[in-house]
């Protein structure tokens, strides 16, 4: 993958909350249409017998085959900067394949990777690693019980290997938005490449991201930290 400008891309994506990504998707297909990244989108589970967030595991393997890179977005992430491409973000190691994945740090020290946003090389190490999360699931007691996937990822990285992903920093990929166990100075901020509206209820939710798509500008976190959920 010498050329970042010969890479083919996809986004993809699953949501079962239409009230959530009416609000989040039309920035996601805005930014694949502005840079030419080909878009899947799914509407159900992939796995009835899962929580919904491990169908981010299927649908990975199941579009890798067909690109260079696989990009998942969580449906409660908005685009807030469409002027960065998905190539400014390419560390050197996932760029010459010493790691299949990157995804973006969390907030939280016992977590190192938040997995709103994934990026997966279609390479051999991709496939392997894909297999081994999903078959954490029962072996973690995630099945429908959060964080899902995201304790299955993490579980690999802490436990068993650390060679399979480059952590890209926080805020550069992603940056959060919620009103618990937050400081005010890691919250979303204008100019971060996108929000992470998360682990609040929805309607919670909603709320948030109609002031953000309002008037980013003038989002003041402050409205939300001393306010429950």
């Amino acid at each position: 993958m010498s050329n970042l400008s010969e890479i083919r891309f996809c986004i993809c994506s699953i949501s079962d909350r239409p009230e959530l990504s009416r609000k989040t998707y039309p920035a996601l297909v805005q930014y694949a249409q502005k840079w030419g990244y080909a878009l899947h989108i799914e509407t159900q589970t992939l796995d009835e017998t899962r929580h919904i967030a491990w169908s981010k595991v299927l649908l990975l393997q199941r579009l890798l085959p067909l690109y260079d890179v696989c990009v998942w977005f969580d449906d409660d992430i908005l685009i807030t900067d469409p002027e960065k491409p998905l190539e400014s973000f390419i560390t050197e190691g996932f760029r010459t394949g010493l790691h299949a994945f990157m995804i973006a740090a969390d907030i939280l020290p016992q977590t190192p990777m938040n997995t709103g946003i994934v990026f997966a090389r279609n390479l051999p190490a991709a496939f392997e690693l894909l297999k081994w999360v999903w078959d954490q699931c029962d072996k973690i007691g995630k099945r429908h019980e959060p964080c899902w996937e995201q304790d299955a990822f993490n579980a690999i990285w802490l436990y068993w290997n650390k060679s399979w992903v480059d952590i890209i920093p926080y805020r550069r990929l992603q940056a959060h938005i919620r009103d618990w166990n937050l400081p005010r100075e890691l919250f979303w901020q204008p100019g971060d490449f996108s929000a992470h509206v998360t682990g609040m209820a929805l309607d919670r939710r909603l709320k948030i991201l109609d002031d953000l798509l309002a008037d980013p500008d003038r989002f003041d976190p402050d409205n939300y930290l001393s306010k429950p959920a």
